[in-house]
């Protein structure tokens, strides 16, 4: 019956909590070995709503907790009841721009995945980006997992930790470790870079992706500094060609003339968006530098 009530309202309270309480005393009343069939019935089960094309489903934020809680279930089980965590990731963000709740899930799935399944994860982040340049939220969970090594954020482990103790799932927690490092942060910048040039990227994601990794690494922002002066040349030589860039609300405003040029109309974004990197890259630095 909770089943049918999560279809319909997977954000009812009283629904969810109900179904959560009969796995407990399902996997409380019977033996080891009965627990990986319900896990992978449960499991199909979760990973069809999460990829179901209704947006109500989809983006329940009450389902994809019920996922992480799978995940741990799954590892007192001893079984792999988890094998199509990337399918599920992509399926749902394409079935919705911006899925919020999937990919903060897959940030918290990067940080406790084994380190192959982290490098798989990460790949799949990466090409879903730069497939869907103006999905904020994958770009923003991209920057985080490149910035990881950096920031050492522990949120989601002490969650994973929380969740091993209210289930009760005898896991031998290895011992957390933060220096992972799936792709040189300063390796990746330089592809991306390289990547919005070469795709005259016209959105702002990329970009806010690039500022969100350079802000925590002190080398990098020196190393930008050549990044910085030939884009800054590029947007002296395009405004002297087509006129001054204008922006409304951080957002580059094409001419009424080029409104029909669509080269012309893209190389406004492009470069306006370059701008706005710059006027935001330059602003943080004079205000660490204020504030040391």
């Amino acid at each position: 019956m909770t089943v049918g009530f999560l279809l319909t309202t997977p954000e009812n309270k009283t629904v969810y909590n109900v179904h959560e309480d009969l796995l407990k005393r399902y996997f409380q009343d019977n033996s080891v070995l009965v627990i990986p069939d319900l896990l992978v019935k449960e499991v199909r089960l979760i990973q069809r709503l999460l990829c179901s094309s209704n947006n109500r489903i989809n983006k329940s934020s009450s389902v994809w907790i019920l996922y992480r809680k799978l995940f741990v279930l799954s590892l007192d089980a001893n079984t792999l009841v988890l094998p199509d965590i990337l399918f599920v990731f992509h399926s749902s963000g394409s079935q919705h721009f911006s899925n919020y709740y999937c990919w903060n899930t897959a940030r918290w799935f990067y940080d406790n995945l084994p380190y192959n399944k982290r490098i798989e994860l990460f790949n799949l982040t990466k090409r879903f980006c730069f497939q869907n340049v103006k999905d904020c939220s994958s770009w923003s969970a991209l920057a985080y997992m490149v910035c990881q090594q950096e920031e050492k954020k522990t949120d989601n482990i002490r969650d994973f930790q929380r969740l091993t103790s209210s289930f009760n799932v005898p896991f031998k927690i290895n011992k957390v470790d933060l220096n992972f490092q799936v792709q040189p942060a300063d390796a990746f910048t330089q592809e991306l870079v390289k990547w919005i040039d070469r795709t005259y990227a016209a959105d702002w994601p990329p970009y806010l992706c690039l500022l969100q990794i350079t802000k925590f690494n002190i080398t990098l922002r020196i190393e930008m500094d050549s990044v910085l002066l030939t884009w800054r040349n590029e947007i002296l030589n395009f405004e002297e060609n087509s006129g001054h860039i204008k922006m409304i609300n951080n957002t580059p405003i094409v001419p009424e003339k080029f409104s029909n040029d669509l080269l012309t109309s893209v190389n406004f974004a492009h470069f306006g968006y370059k701008k706005l990197f710059l006027n935001k890259f330059l602003d943080k630095n004079k205000k660490e530098q204020s504030d040391s």
